[in-house]
């Protein structure tokens, strides 16, 4: 009995330690670490389906809908519009979650010699799919295997 006990106590001390020794950011949320969320958002999203609110559902996309981002590594992104060939190359930061606000991308690019910067809200993200609002909609991209 007594080498059950001891087991018992060397188990939970060791679970205890063990708990202590990983660093802060590695139990968060995905959506409050900067550099999760950039793990995850690094590659290329293609437009999936817009939410209604009217119906209160995804609506998948329609054949003129071609849209795709591309995250790299190393802080840019491009934005193609496959409809009318619009193509959008910058740089993107992410700012993660605060107790009061959703994380969110920040888009610098040059549109036509104007600087111009967009904020993606985002809402949902994980290894599959992510779920960004720019104002009116919220839209969702999925993301494309390699």
């Amino acid at each position: 009995m007594k080498k059950i006990l001891l087991l018992f106590i060397s188990i939970t001390v060791l679970s205890v330690q063990s708990c202590m020794n990983q660093p802060d950011d590695e139990g968060r949320d995905i959506l409050h670490n900067e550099r999760q969320l950039q793990n995850e958002l690094i590659g290329t999203w293609k437009f999936w389906g817009r939410f209604s609110i009217e119906r209160n559902n995804w609506i998948a996309a329609g054949p003129n809908q071609l849209f795709t981002y591309r995250f790299r590594s190393d802080g840019t992104y491009s934005y193609m519009d496959k409809t009318d060939g619009k193509l959008l190359n910058g740089e993107y930061n992410i700012i993660p979650a605060t107790e009061k606000a959703n994380p969110y991308i920040l888009l610098n690019y040059n549109d036509n010699g104007e600087i111009s910067s967009k904020k993606l809200l985002i809402i949902f993200l994980d290894n599959k799919f992510i779920s960004i609002f720019e104002h009116p909609n919220e839209d969702r991209y999925q993301k494309q295997l390699p």
